[in-house]
């Protein structure tokens, strides 16, 4: 999953970067240090891509800007782990039934996949 984080500080300076997820937690604090962010209040999250289409639509579906860069880690680590039938299941449900947020996609027992 590609995200681009976009970071806007309190001198009215703007920096962006890239990140891919999941991530270890380090590897986010230093690409969020590198934009010279304060706190994740500074940090806003700009674009999400995971390369599966029903995902795709879920984020764009999602308001970004609200969104925590963990959780959105978690929800990565999520479809990452998963097989690819897993995969599919879970991205049928998202598209049928979609969450209200993206902490409901993660923990929501009704989005568990039951693997077979």
């Amino acid at each position: 999953m590609n995200v681009s984080i976009c970071v806007m500080d309190r001198a009215a300076r703007q920096g962006k970067v890239n990140v891919r997820l999941p991530a270890e937690k380090n590897d986010l604090w230093q690409k969020l240090w590198e934009t010279k962010a304060k706190s994740l209040d500074d940090c806003l999250i700009s674009n999400a891509e995971t390369g599966v289409a029903a995902a795709d639509r879920f984020l764009r579906s999602v308001d970004l800007y609200r969104v925590d860069i963990f959780e959105l880690n978690t929800f990565a680590r999520k479809l990452d782990g998963m097989m690819e039938r897993e995969k599919l299941e879970y991205c049928r449900r998202l598209e049928q039934e979609p969450p209200n947020s993206l902490k409901a996609a993660i923990y929501s027992a009704k989005m568990e996949v039951q693997a077979t």
